[in-house]
């Protein structure tokens, strides 16, 4: 979830990037569960990308989207569309199509037209990022979207059983849970990944928990539509991964605890300039770091 939100947020040039919903209120106060469907705070596949997505977004390593278009509004819009600006949306875009918001910025101008003049769609165009790449693979079910630029990779979908390259990273995945994933990798000190002293790989798939059941559609685990809640800890699935990035040294990788410390030394390999190293099921984390040796 975090990564394809720090990914539009900065493709589209928002402002700030939020989730619903943060903290233990009332009932919702027992920290070693999830405790409802939009818990983001108790929930590792969530939060454990916020620092990525945070970096990612503040220091603007994906850059706005080139191709952008502005909508103007009349000023009484929720007369044109039934109110519903997706509608709005479509009814001015040519072929009447909604805009891909992966590679179209949009955005509403600050001010209505007059009364009566109908919307219109303005060009906004912007420099280029050059060095941003972006792929949507796969069909009906299990797609995969990856993107990258000399600072950073997201890689998030059915990644289960499969290669996958984005910028800089190679990975290979076996067999887990539904296949479903996402990674990132980003540099601490925002030098492009080979060059890059200390770096950031958050690797994570489905959390639930002990004794979750989900409903036949696999949208609820609440009783009343089919579901079992569970009332364990929470448990994350495990990613059988080998991963290969680029780098100009040898270096160290760290499995990092809860809080970002250092609780385990992972075994690499480097050789013409590839650093290679693989998840193990005692690491226990979702949080790798990687530190450049001195050369």
């Amino acid at each position: 979830m975090m990564p394809e939100l720090a990914l539009v947020a900065s493709l589209q040039d928002w402002d700030a990037l939020y989730v619903f919903s943060i903290g233990n209120f009332g009932s919702f106060g027992n920290s070693e569960k999830l405790t409802h469907k939009y818990d983001a705070s108790n929930h590792p596949g969530k939060f454990g990308f916020f620092p990525t997505a945070a970096l990612l977004f503040r220091t603007e390593m994906i850059r706005p989207l080139a191709d952008g278009r502005i909508l103007h509004l009349s000023e009484r819009p929720w007369n044109a569309g039934g109110g519903w600006y997706d509608t709005i949306w479509q009814n001015a875009m040519p072929m009447r199509t909604l805009p891909d918001v992966l590679r179209t910025r949009i955005s509403i101008a600050p001010e209505f037209l007059p009364f009566r003049k109908r919307s219109f769609l303005q060009k906004d165009l912007r420099p280029l990022q050059k060095d941003f790449r972006l792929f949507v693979t796969g069909k009906g079910e299990r797609p995969v979207l990856g993107a990258s630029t000399d600072k950073v990779v997201l890689l998030t979908g059915y990644l289960g059983s499969g290669s996958w390259r984005s910028g800089a990273l190679q990975v290979e995945t076996g067999t887990f849970s539904r296949g479903f994933a996402s990674l990132t990798l980003i540099a601490l000190d925002q030098k492009k990944i080979p060059e890059s002293r200390r770096l950031l790989l958050t690797l994570a798939s489905s959390f639930n928990n002990q004794g979750n059941v989900w409903n036949a559609e696999r949208t609820s685990t609440d009783p009343r539509r089919g579901g079992v809640p569970g009332e364990g800890v929470v448990n994350g699935a495990f990613i059988p991964a080998s991963l290969t990035l680029e780098s100009e040294c040898d270096a160290d990788v760290f499995a990092l605890d809860s809080r970002g410390r250092r609780k385990k030394a992972v075994t690499t390999t480097f050789a013409r300039g590839r650093l290679s190293f693989a998840s193990s099921p005692q690491d226990c984390t979702i949080w790798y770091e990687i530190v450049k040796k001195e050369r």
